[in-house]
């Protein structure tokens, strides 16, 4: 795996994309299908189970990957303390002291990155939706990248804003919606008819581009679902 070249999400999930194809971060498997790459990940490698994974950059103990095992169980404290036979007070440190270490990792990541990686205006990152709750890799997307990512995917030939395709990847996703967005206007509430009406142009399956809008926080919907309104 080339951690660098990965996001974290990629990471997490132990697959990334190139190009169209799905391809392991453990082997050489390669697919077209996100059900089939799934699939292998979960079957081949325990669903890319970092907590034990044999790499070099793994540096928990044992100790400390059967206190993530038992996290991820979501066992509470008490029954951590009481089959670890620890008290409930040292779990809780230890949930303390992971949570600083991930601190010191993301700090030094920032460090490293405006280190080595100059900044330009092709390095500038897009904004985030301010009511994104979730803030990970997928946002982590450039003017560069965004330029590459529409121009791959859009077409302007019609002289509409139409998408080719829908890509594969969770960052590719939002720098799309970035763009659809722009066709949205500010300060007016929508029905559910009119947003659909503006966003068939664009793409066939208008309810999984309006679905992700709201999801990535780019708009806003009452709990009806009735009316929609931008906020990004």
């Amino acid at each position: 795996m080339d951690l660098l070249a990965m996001t974290l999400a990629e990471l997490k999930q132990g697959w990334h994309v190139e190009t169209d194809d799905y391809c392991c971060n453990y082997c050489n498997y390669r697919c077209r299908l996100l059900s089939d790459i799934q699939q292998h990940v979960a079957d081949q490698h325990q669903g890319a189970d970092l907590v034990h994974d044999t790499t070099r950059y793994n540096t928990l103990t044992d100790k400390q990957q059967r206190l993530f095992t038992l996290f991820a169980a979501g066992k509470r404290d008490k029954e951590i303390a009481e089959e670890l036979q620890l008290s409930p007070s040292t779990i809780r440190h230890q949930k303390f002291t992971f949570r600083e270490r991930a601190k010191q990792a993301k700090y030094y990541l920032a460090t490293f990155e405006k280190t080595f990686f100059a900044d330009s205006s092709a390095d500038r990152l897009l904004p985030i939706p301010p009511t994104t709750e979730i803030i990970d890799d997928r946002f982590a997307i450039t003017e560069a990248e965004y330029a590459a990512i529409t121009k791959k995917y859009f077409k302007f030939t019609t002289g509409t804003l139409r998408l080719s395709q829908w890509p594969n990847g969770e960052k590719k996703i939002v720098a799309i919606l970035h763009r659809i967005i722009e066709e949205v206007a500010r300060d007016y509430r929508y029905s559910e008819a009119e947003i659909d009406q503006l966003i068939q142009p664009i793409y066939f399956d208008y309810a999984i581009v309006r679905r992700y809008l709201v999801d990535y926080g780019f708009m806003a919907r009452t709990p009806d679902g009735t009316q929609y309104w931008r906020i990004f």
